[in-house]
Formats: C-alpha cells, sequence, structure tokens
C-alpha cells in the first residue's frame, strides 16, 4: 500500500513537472493514469484542470473543479481557478457568482476581491471595480495587482487624475512594471500633456526596449508638439484605449490582448511558471 503510494507521488510529481514545462497534454496524460484508480484524488483533479485550463480547454477545466467542489466545497483555489475559466468562457456573471461565494464565507481573500473587480470592470460596472479593489487593498495595501487594476477601472471611469495616482504607486512598487508607466502615459496625453507622456513611454521602452505599443504611441504624441503648420491635416490619431473585453484571465493572472494581436500580462509574478498548489 505504501509502495503504491510513493508510485502515486512520484507520477503526480512528474506531471506538475511536465506542467512547469509547458508540456500540458502530456501532464494530463499522467494525470489520468492515476485518476482511473484513484478518480476522486483532489489533488489529480485539480492539476489535471490547471493543465486543460492552459490549453484553453475551459469547459473541462470546469468539470475538474465541480469535482474538487463536490468533495470540498470550500476549497478557496479551487473556487477562484472556477471563475477564471468561466470568465474566459465568457460567463461573467457566473464567475462572479463564485468569488461571492468564496467571499461569503471568507471575506478577507484579497485575491477573490480582486478578480470580483476585474471581472465586474468587464461588464462595464466599473464603480464597483474600484470598491472591489479598495477592498483588496484594504486587506493589503502593497497588493499590486490591485493597486494597478484600480488605476485601470478610473481610467475607463474617466476618473483620469486618479487613475495616473494609483498607476504611480504601482510604479513605486515595481519601477520595472512597464505596462504601469505605458498607462500613464496614455493617460497623460489623454490630459493633453504630451511631454510627460512621452517621458512614460520613454521609460516603458528602457524597460523594454521590444515593447512596441509603447514606441508607437511614443512617436504618435510627438506629432502633437509639432507646430501646427508641420501637422497633416486629417490625419486620424490613434491612442491605444484600455479595453476591458480584452484582458483574458488565465491561471497565470491576466493578460491583455492589444489591438494587434499582442499578449501583455497585466499582474507582477516575478515566479511566472509556478503550479504548486497552496497549501
Amino acid at each position: 500500500m505504501e509502495e503504491n503510494s510513493k508510485i502515486a507521488d512520484k507520477w503526480l510529481d512528474m506531471g506538475v513537472d511536465l506542467i512547469n514545462q509547458g508540456k500540458f497534454a502530456e501532464a494530463i496524460e499522467c494525470f489520468n493514469k492515476l485518476l482511473k484508480t484513484n478518480p476522486k484524488d483532489v489533488d489529480l483533479l485539480y492539476y489535471k484542470a490547471v493543465a486543460l485550463g492552459l490549453m484553453g480547454r475551459y469547459h473541462e477545466a470546469l468539470e475538474c473543479y465541480n469535482n474538487i467542489l463536490m468533495l470540498n466545497p470550500k476549497d478557496e483555489e479551487t473556487m477562484l481557478n472556477s471563475g477564471i475559466a468561466l470568465y474566459n468562457l465568457q460567463e461573467y456573471e457566473k464567475a462572479n457568482e463564485h468569488y461571492d461565494k468564496l467571499l461569503s464565507f471568507n471575506p478577507i481573500n484579497k485575491e477573490a476581491w480582486f478578480r470580483k473587480g476585474m471581472t465586474v470592470g468587464v461588464l462595464g460596472r466599473f464603480e464597483e471595480a474600484i470598491r472591489c479593489h479598495e477592498k483588496a487593498l484594504r486587506i493589503d495595501p502593497l497588493y499590486i495587482d490591485a493597486v494597478f487594476a484600480k488605476g485601470m477601472a478610473c481610467e475607463l471611469s474617466g476618473k483620469l487624475n486618479e487613475a495616473i495616482t494609483y498607476y504611480d504607486e504601482t510604479i513605486q512598487i515595481d519601477p520595472k512594471f512597464k505596462y504601469a508607466w505605458f498607462r500613464k502615459g496614455i493617460v497623460l496625453s489623454c490630459l493633453g500633456d504630451f511631454n510627460e507622456a512621452i517621458k512614460c513611454m520613454k521609460q516603458a521602452l528602457k524597460i523594454d526596449p521590444n515593447f512596441e505599443d509603447a514606441r508607437q504611441q511614443k512617436e504618435i504624441m510627438k506629432k502633437f508638439l509639432e507646430p501646427i503648420s508641420e501637422t497633416p491635416k486629417n490625419e486620424g490619431i490613434q491612442m491605444i484605449r484600455l479595453d476591458f473585453r480584452r484582458i483574458k484571465e488565465t491561471d497565470d493572472g491576466f493578460i491583455y490582448e492589444d489591438e494587434n494581436g499582442k499578449l501583455w500580462k497585466l499582474h507582477f509574478d516575478k515566479n511566472n511558471l509556478n503550479y504548486n498548489k497552496s497549501s
């Protein structure tokens, strides 16, 4: 019996390693072999769901998460990940219900407040999103995800000066958060402060020289500083405005898809791929 347990643990560890190597299909095969003999193993179901989610197979991931919740209705991490899957299926209200349920028995789960804020933001409820991020920040004032997200919600609700305040706070926590510099630059340009906006774009490019959107926006902003006689007439100058509908939630955090189809990570996570389930 003990020997079988050691073998199962070895296969589980192998599956987790495969996830961290990006070999999601192989990881799922590994978990499926073990689930044949132990279909109610919560860890196996969890990691299988993670791998499925990373492959975009959200319906199947949800099935695994639901099986876990039948065994443990108050598994917070599973409820959060169920919300992720529902979000990516554009089932925003259902995702929000998961976060509400979690918060009903643990109102100090900062990630639940943050994710709820992002989800209601997609639904256009920006004031509610701001309140959710504020609650996350009461729990952890340095929770950079919530600081930045509050800035985005303020920006979308037209509170541009407040948005700058939260982008500045984000930068104070992590000066290399390129997207905070980028969003601050966009907001400054909307306020007509193109000199400062260009400085923000330069800073974003200093952090990431391949940040093409920042480079394009910097060039666009420079045109506003040219003498009127040198500015081409009727030239449509398009600023990149944040669109919550382009934000995708994954097991690795929130990802923003820009108008060129590029993906930008919207939350701070130095560890990148690390799918070891919290205890």
